[in-house]
């Protein structure tokens, strides 16, 4: 059974109580997660200073200018700040940055 935890214009994570994975939809992107990846996924990117980034690769030929590496030598995320923005409030609900925690019983909890 899947259950929509939260969703955006251009997203959404789902959560899987069949095979206890964790989905990220966001744009063109699927990302298949286990709990303690998702996690550290969401904490990772919740790091991530867009404006500095957007700054330090104005010069790149790439019109997007955030880079999010992703566990793989070939791939790379490249988000503009809005983007980067939006998945900020995918992952993180909460307008006061609380961290979105799943429960072993996938229930959305805060902390």
């Amino acid at each position: 059974m899947n259950k929509t935890l939260n969703h955006t214009a251009n997203g959404k994570i789902i959560i899987c109580t069949n095979c206890n994975k964790i989905f990220l939809e966001f744009n063109n992107l699927f990302i298949k997660f286990t709990d303690d990846e998702y996690h550290a996924f969401a904490d990772y990117v919740g790091k991530i200073d867009g404006k500095y980034w957007h700054s330090k690769n104005a010069r790149s030929v790439f019109s997007r200018k955030i880079i999010i590496s992703v566990n793989s030598k070939n791939i790379n995320v490249l988000l503009s700040i809005a983007e980067l923005n939006e998945l900020k409030t995918l992952l993180f609900p909460k307008l006061n940055n609380n961290r979105m925690y799943f429960t072993d019983s996938y229930k959305v909890s805060l902390n």
